[in-house]
């Protein structure tokens, strides 16, 4: 009965191992591939456009005066602009407007400067930022401009030689306003237009 029961715990632990392998094994593969497709032409210039979601920590609700500790959510969009100075290294103006019930009426404007790294293939380009700069706040009754910065990355799928679309944009978004330290995450997706060649 124990054999039985040893040769049991055995054989599932091995099966688990297997599949874990294989993961790994594929995982492997497709970046293999990834990196042994041909790079696509590298634009001067990348003009993004497209919806954002932001959702908030909820340190903004309690400072004044009520208590959502799951936070709150804020649609709107995103825009920015990149200069590619190489085929992985560019640099990024960004702009986003974002509205919403907080739990009165709230609306962030943020303008944000930085770095972007992309690694090109023929289909797709994932990529990496950090900008920083300025979120303006109103609140209706009252407002603050204050230091933000966010840290993410996305990918964008080319659609055609001036054309592509951000399939998704995720993003740590840190904003200071009203002297609180919020942590919030930033989703965005649209549509890119390229120019020029590099």
């Amino acid at each position: 009965m124990i054999t039985r029961l040893n040769r049991k715990e055995s054989s599932q632990k091995f099966r688990k191992r297997s599949i874990n392998e294989k993961c790994v094994s594929v995982l492997i593969l497709i970046t293999l591939a990834a990196l042994s497709a041909p790079a696509q032409e590298t634009p001067k210039v990348e003009l993004f456009g497209g919806y954002s979601y932001l959702h908030l920590d909820g340190a903004l609700s309690q400072k004044i005066g009520f208590r959502f500790p799951t936070g709150g959510s804020a649609n709107g969009w995103n825009a920015s602009i990149s200069g590619n100075v190489n085929r992985w290294l560019g640099l990024v103006a960004d702009f986003t407007g974002h509205y919403g019930v907080y739990p009165l009426g709230f609306n962030r404007h943020s303008l944000l400067f930085g770095l972007k790294l992309s690694l090109r293939h023929e289909r797709f380009t994932p990529f990496a930022q950090v900008l920083f700069g300025a979120a303006h706040d109103d609140l209706g009754y009252k407002s603050d401009t204050a230091f933000a910065f966010t840290a993410g990355g996305g990918v964008d799928l080319r659609l055609s030689k001036r054309l592509a679309a951000r399939l998704i944009q995720v993003e740590y978004a840190r904003a200071t306003s009203f002297a609180l330290a919020e942590n919030n995450v930033r989703i965005s997706a649209g549509l890119v237009l390229r120019f020029g060649k590099r």
